[in-house]
């Protein structure tokens, strides 16, 4: 590999943070294979720090020799064709760190600042000369901070005792389910609580859930966050009508655009308003990334009208019943990393009002667990707006926290705050409608 500059080095560094049992190591090994990137294991580095301290018989982490002898640990690491090897002195130990008591020590002697710094700098001096795909539970948030694309795994703790048991099952160590899971939830709680770096989702990270994920896919995934700047790239025919739409709307009539700053990278639910049929392809258009929206079903048929929709991402839901299917779909599409676009009013509201929001947006946000971003198409009708010669505007506010799972209570709320902001991004488009045109980040 060729050396690079320090600041592109930060542009192609991927962590990939996560609690035990997402699939981490193995995503990262295979990313890092297929994108020609070294693969950085903080947790074999952990796991080397409890193997010396085993052999110089420290085996309480609150024994005080710890802090005292571990500028003598002579831990060091190196890469071999994208394989993350780990020695002690000159012997290679990475295939004596997988018992799981050895996993229990590590993760009892990462909640020390001193075990931790020295795996921050073995990391960071491996990281100096190339780019690298480092996995663990603290590489976005602290190791790599400054890292160009910051990932965060999780899945449902039933899945992720599962894997655990059967990698234990693979290499010959038969254990019992709910001894792992409980191992599992107790690392859980050491990883964030601790008050070292403790176990938390990174800034600007892409939270995904690899819970009906196969490693395959959970790579093909952050292979196309990477190559699209942390953003889903649009493919096919969905690029060529984006393409399209943003010559003519942002290049030819000058359609501004405003808060794309307050977009953070993967998936969200972006709550916008409904005035026109317009106002689908404007959105999109708008933003300079692949979205998916739901859309009513009548709009999908005739069959030929269901396949066109579908290729630029829409989802079709029954209006006025609890679509289960379209559920599905818009979970899976934000497990995916894809925004979706939602209508909270249900209908286009023509006039200067907003309708009666509906609950939709709020919980599907919470059940996602994903921020919702608040926007806004000013239009004034499409086409009468071109002929008097008005701007087209989108706007984009901060984004709002997701409900907790408290009750209906909390979605009613959100649904309420959720249209207030979307009603202050209308005043303010009508205060900016004068403006000279721009286009911001």
């Amino acid at each position: 590999m060729l050396r690079r500059s320090e600041s592109d080095l930060k542009s192609r560094m991927i962590t990939i943070d996560g609690p035990a049992g997402t699939g981490k190591s193995v995503t990262a090994q295979a990313l890092a294979a297929r994108l020609g990137l070294l693969y950085l294991d903080s947790g074999a580095l952990y796991r080397g720090v409890a193997l010396w301290a085993e052999r110089v018989g420290i085996a309480d982490p609150e024994d005080p020799r710890l802090a005292e002898s571990i500028a003598g640990c002579n831990l060091n690491a190196v890469t071999q064709d994208a394989r993350f090897r780990v020695r002690l002195g000159e012997e290679d130990v990475t295939d004596a760190l997988r018992h799981e008591a050895l996993g229990q020590l590590a993760s009892r002697l990462a909640v020390f600042p001193v075990v931790r710094d020295l795996v921050a700098r073995i990391l960071r001096q491996a990281a100096a000369r190339h780019a690298c795909v480092a996995e663990g539970r603290d590489m976005g948030s602290n190791v790599f901070a400054d890292a160009g694309l910051k990932i965060y795994l999780t899945a449902s703790l039933t899945v992720r005792g599962a894997r655990r048991l059967e990698q234990l099952r693979a290499l010959g160590k038969p254990s019992d389910a709910d001894a792992v899971r409980r191992e599992m939830e107790d690392r859980d709680g050491r990883d964030q609580t601790r008050t070292a770096s403790p176990l938390r989702i990174p800034a600007n990270a892409v939270r995904i859930d690899t819970t009906r994920l196969t490693q395959n896919e959970q790579v093909t995934l952050i292979e196309e966050l990477y190559r699209g700047g942390g953003w889903l790239r649009s493919v096919g025919f969905y690029r060529v009508c984006h393409t399209f739409l943003r010559i003519l709307l942002i290049g030819l009539l000058r359609m501004r655009v405003h808060g794309l700053a307050h977009l953070c990278h993967g998936p969200v639910v972006i709550a916008c308003n409904h005035r026109s049929y317009f106002d689908p392809p404007l959105v999109g258009t708008a933003l300079p990334f692949a979205i998916g929206y739901l859309a009513k079903d009548e709009l999908f048929h005739p069959g030929w009208m269901g396949a066109i929709f579908r290729r630029v991402n829409a989802i079709p839901v029954r209006r006025g019943a609890a679509d289960r299917r379209a559920i599905r779909e818009v979970l899976a599409a934000l497990q995916r990393g894809m925004p979706i676009v939602i209508f909270p009013e249900g209908t286009r509201v023509k006039g200067d009002q907003l309708g009666t929001p509906l609950p939709g947006a709020a919980w599907l946000a919470r059940k996602a667990k994903v921020a919702i971003v608040p926007a806004c198409i000013w239009s004034d009708g499409f086409w009468r707006g071109l002929r008097r010669g008005r701007i087209l505007s989108a706007h984009f506010g901060t984004p709002l926290r997701y409900p907790p799972e408290d009750g209906a209570g909390d979605v009613a709320k959100m649904t309420d705050e959720i249209i207030a902001a979307i009603g202050e991004l209308r005043r303010e488009a009508r205060e900016n409608v004068e403006k000279p045109a721009q286009v911001d980040a």
